[in-house]
């Protein structure tokens, strides 16, 4: 479905713009504000700083790669989009999955060009990302970081691989598709920042419930920092490699910090209509309100109200549902 849907937005933007004045071998630039992806122009290999124009940025649609706008009609290189135009295959998950020369009948992965390690033949490279080899033009020592070894051993060193491979990370690098409670659950507890990623994205999950609904939250865009990032205000285990070097930089935690501070104090002082929404734990009679996102909350399983964790003991305990069940009995 991700696919589908990533699909229909890339020929979306082919339509809105007509094929027009950024189309070229197949990529659809549009002016960014932000690069997504590696940092460098892919063309004259400069970097693409933050402080220059956006009018002088482009990115591609479909693959993420990023240009200056001078740089973009002297690519090479077509759209991998087009190669894979019912989607990308699922990012390899495994470190450098190699099967030996062997298993590829001793031919390139990409142009079936013979191999061996020595002799008349081509000879040999081992890409990192995908475990398979290549010829020498086709695999062209490109570089990145491999989802497998983020994901695994928190490493983020850029890694030689076939530009094909390098292509499909980069063209996935935004989306949510990396479940680390299932690829590496282990890593919350080794990761100080992840843990804390992981916390904020779940506190923010449940202030989103509070300001989506609330027409001044939405003059205030609090959630605007998060518009690339939904899959951060909705009930999701998902990452993108993006979210992960950006987490391993310093700079998505402070995104995160900020946004959950702005919106907390819009919904507990701000905002007269949010405020009136916190409950009171009825258990212990104290007088401050309590909100789904308090660290010390829990919710009532029969009615959802709102208790502090040290007070409630279930719902025979909750006062509410007493009543309710007082109600029915009547």
């Amino acid at each position: 479905m991700a696919q589908l849907l990533d699909l229909q937005h890339f020929e979306a933007v082919i339509t809105a713009n007509g094929g027009a004045e950024f189309e070229h071998k197949g990529h659809i630039f549009q002016f960014r504000d932000a690069t997504t992806g590696s940092e460098d122009c892919e063309v004259c290999k400069r970097p693409l700083k933050v402080i220059i124009k956006a009018s002088r940025r482009l990115q591609c649609c479909g693959c993420n790669i990023n240009v200056h706008k001078r740089c973009h009609q002297q690519l090479e290189r077509p759209c991998i989009k087009n190669r894979f135009p019912h989607g990308f295959p699922s990012l390899v998950t495994s470190i450098c999955p190699n099967h030996g020369l062997g298993a590829q009948e001793y031919q390139c992965e990409e142009c079936k060009t013979q191999l061996a390690f020595s002799g008349m033949f081509a000879e040999p490279h081992l890409c990192d990302y995908s475990g398979r080899y290549y010829c020498s033009a086709c695999f062209k020592a490109a570089r990145s970081v491999t989802p497998a070894r983020v994901v695994l051993s928190w490493d983020f060193s850029k890694q030689t691989m076939s530009q094909t491979s390098r292509d499909l990370i980069v063209a996935q690098m935004d989306k949510p598709l990396l479940n680390l409670r299932e690829l590496n659950a282990s890593l919350f507890g080794h990761v100080e920042s992840l843990f804390r990623a992981r916390h904020l994205r779940r506190r923010l999950y449940r202030m989103a419930s509070y300001v989506v609904s609330c027409s001044h939250a939405q003059e205030e865009r609090l959630l605007r920092s998060l518009r690339e990032r939904p899959h951060f205000v909705a009930r999701s285990q998902m990452w993108s490699l993006v979210d992960l070097i950006e987490l391993h930089r310093g700079d998505l935690l402070k995104v995160l910090e900020e946004v959950a501070d702005k919106c907390e104090k819009h919904i507990r002082a701000t905002c007269e209509r949010c405020t009136q929404l916190g409950d009171h734990c009825e258990l212990c009679g104290n007088s401050r309100q309590l909100f789904a996102f308090d660290d010390d909350v829990i919710r009532c399983e029969g009615c959802n109200t709102l208790y502090h964790q040290q007070c409630y003991t279930g719902p025979a305990a909750c006062r509410r549902c007493q009543r309710m069940r007082l109600r029915e009995a009547s």
